[in-house]
C-alpha cells in the first residue's frame, strides 16, 4: 500500500521562456527531492524564468527551504531568474525569512506581483494547481467530504494570510499618522487583528477536526480510484493466499519440527565423533611419546654401540702397531748389522725420512714436525696433529715432551703411548 502523500506538484509552461511550478498542502522531505529534481531539469534546460508558487502551501519544510536555495543560488550563476511567490500565511513563510532566501533568490508576495516583474499578464499567472470543483448542494460524497472542509480550510488560511498582511501594512501606515487617524488605524487594526485571532482559532478548530481524518482522506484521494474495483478480487486473491500461507506455514512448521529432531541427532553424533577424536589425540600423543623415547634409547644404543666399537677399533689398531713393532724388532734382531757409515758431523742431524715410526724408530721432533709427520705418530689423526701444531705456535715450540700433556682435546694414555717416538 502506498504511503499518504500530503501535498501536490504541478507544472506549467507559460511560454517557452517562462515555466511555473506550484506546490499545495504539508511539504515534507519528499516534496524537497521531487521539488529539488524538477528545478535541476528545469536548469539543465536553460529555462530562462522559473516561477515557484507556495501560496498554498500549508506548512512549509526546512528542506525544501533548502533545494530552493540550492536551485536559487545555481540560476544565479547560469544567469536565469527564478521568483518565489511566498506562502499566504506569514507564520508559514517565517522559514524563507530565518533562511534568509532573499539573498539567493526573489520573493514576491503574490503571482499578480510576479505577473508585474515579469512584464505577463495577470490571468496567465492563474496557480498551475487548478482549484476542485465545487461539490453539489445536498450530495453526500461519503467518507470523501473531508476535502471539501480541506479546502475550506485552505481558504480559511488564505484568508487568515491576507488578514495578517493587511494587519502589517495598516502597522507600516500608521507609522506617521496622528490624532483622530491613529486612533481610526488603532481601530482597524484591533479589529483586524480580532478577526484574524477569530479566524485562527478556527483554523486550529477546523484542523483539530480534520487531523484524525486527513491521513486516511490522502490516502484515499491517492488509491481510491485505482483501488475501488480491485478490491473484491484482492479478497479472494487474500484469501488464496492465506491458505497457501497457513498450508505452507504448516508444511515449514513440520520440516522445522524434522529439521530439529535432526540436528539433535547431528549434535549427539558430533559429541561423540568429538569425545573419540580426543581419545584418538590422547592416544596418538602417548603413543608419540613412547615412540620420542624408543627413539631416544635407540639413539642411545647406537651411541654406545658407536663408541664402543670406535674404542675396539683403535685398539685393534694399537694392537697390530704392538706386534708390528714387536715383528720389526724381531726382524732388525735377526738382520745382520748393516755396514758402518760414515759417521756425521757433530751437532748435524740427518732429516727422518717420512714413514711411520715402527718403519724407522727414529724420533720425531715435535718443533720442526709439520702436519704429515705428527700423523705417523701411533693413534694421532688429522685432528689431533692440528692440536699439537696450534700449541707450539701459541707457546713459541715445546720446552719438553711433557708439554703435550697441557693439550687438553689428546687423552693422556695417548700421549703416553708416543712418548717413545717424539722428542725436542
Amino acid at each position: 500500500m502506498a504511503a499518504p502523500v500530503n501535498f501536490v506538484l504541478s507544472e506549467r509552461s507559460l511560454d517557452e521562456r517562462t515555466e511555473l511550478l506550484s506546490l499545495e498542502g504539508d511539504t515534507s522531505s519528499a516534496a524537497a527531492d521531487n521539488l529539488r529534481q524538477r528545478l535541476a531539469t528545469l536548469v539543465e534546460e536553460r529555462k530562462a524564468r522559473t516561477i515557484v508558487d507556495l501560496s498554498r502551501v500549508s506548512f512549509l519544510d526546512s528542506a525544501v527551504v533548502e533545494a530552493l536555495k540550492a536551485a536559487g543560488a545555481q540560476a544565479e550563476r547560469l544567469g536565469t531568474r527564478m521568483i518565489v511567490v511566498e506562502p499566504v500565511d506569514p507564520m508559514i513563510a517565517r522559514p524563507l525569512d530565518v533562511g534568509r532566501f532573499d539573498l539567493t533568490a526573489e520573493l514576491a508576495p503574490s503571482l499578480g506581483d510576479a505577473a508585474r516583474r515579469l512584464d505577463l499578464p495577470a490571468p496567465a499567472l492563474q496557480p498551475a494547481i487548478p482549484a476542485g470543483p465545487e461539490a453539489p448542494p445536498g450530495h453526500d460524497y461519503g467518507r470523501r467530504r473531508s476535502f471539501g472542509r480541506r479546502r475550506q480550510d485552505q481558504a480559511v488560511l488564505r484568508e487568515l494570510g491576507e488578514l495578517r498582511r493587511a494587519v502589517e501594512d495598516l502597522s507600516r501606515r500608521t507609522a506617521p499618522a496622528r490624532g483622530e487617524d491613529v486612533s481610526r488605524m488603532e481601530d482597524e487594526a484591533e479589529r483586524a487583528h480580532a478577526r484574524a485571532q477569530s479566524l485562527e482559532r478556527e483554523l486550529q478548530a477546523a484542523r483539530a477536526e480534520l487531523a484524525p481524518a486527513r491521513a486516511e482522506a490522502d490516502r484515499m484521494e491517492e488509491e481510491a480510484e485505482q483501488a475501488h474495483g480491485r478490491i473484491q478480487a484482492l479478497e479472494t486473491d487474500l484469501e488464496r493466499v492465506r491458505a497457501r500461507a497457513r498450508s505452507a506455514a504448516d508444511a515449514a512448521e513440520f520440516e522445522a519440527e524434522d529439521a530439529h529432531a535432526r540436528i539433535q541427532v547431528l549434535e549427539a553424533e558430533v559429541a561423540e565423533l568429538r569425545a573419540q577424536l580426543e581419545q584418538a589425540r590422547a592416544g596418538a600423543a602417548a603413543e608419540a611419546e613412547q615412540a620420542e623415547r624408543e627413539r631416544v634409547r635407540v639413539e642411545e644404543e647406537r651411541r654406545h654401540r658407536a663408541e664402543e666399537a670406535q674404542r675396539e677399533a683403535e685398539r685393534a689398531r694399537l694392537a697390530a702397531e704392538e706386534r708390528a713393532a714387536g715383528e720389526r724388532r724381531q726382524l732388525d734382531e735377526e738382520r745382520p748389522p748393516p755396514p758402518a757409515r760414515p759417521t756425521p758431523q757433530a751437532g748435524v742431524r740427518k732429516p727422518r725420512p717420512k714413514v711411520p715410526v715402527w718403519a724407522d724408530p727414529t724420533p720425531i721432533d715435535l718443533n720442526t714436525a709439520d702436519l704429515e709427520e705428527l700423523q705417523l705418530l701411533p693413534g694421532i689423526g688429522r685432528r689431533p696433529a692440528e692440536r699439537i701444531l696450534e700449541a707450539r705456535d701459541a707457546n713459541d715450540g715445546f720446552k719438553s715432551v711433557d708439554d703435550l700433556y697441557e693439550i687438553s682435546e689428546i687423552p693422556r694414555d695417548r700421549i703416553a703411548k708416543i712418548r717413545a717416538y717424539v722428542r725436542v
